[in-house]
């Protein structure tokens, strides 16, 4: 499931005047870097302005692309300067 036509989904189920104000600490679990989960993590990144820490786990299954994902994740902008990615490999 690796084609993803509607990336957009977020802006348009919450407009851009809905931001996660409130939002300090997201931890995600068994991530596989997919269209929908990036884009779902940048939407996050980019409406929380109070965003303090994102802990990021991959799935175990994911094994190539965990430094793509990475390099990915860290080029994403943030609403909040204090928004710190912690991406965990076990």
């Amino acid at each position: 499931a690796t084609e993803a036509p509607d990336l957009d989904f977020w802006e348009k189920a919450c407009p851009s005047d809905s931001t996660f104000s409130l939002l300090e600490t997201v931890k995600m679990t068994d991530m596989s870097g997919v269209p929908h989960e990036m884009e779902f993590i940048k939407f996050l990144l980019r409406n929380s302005p109070m965003l303090e820490t994102m802990s990021i786990t991959p799935s175990v299954y994911v094994t190539d692309g965990r430094l793509n994902m990475l390099i990915e994740l860290v080029r994403f902008r943030r609403a909040s300067a204090q928004a710190e990615i912690i991406f965990i490999q076990d």
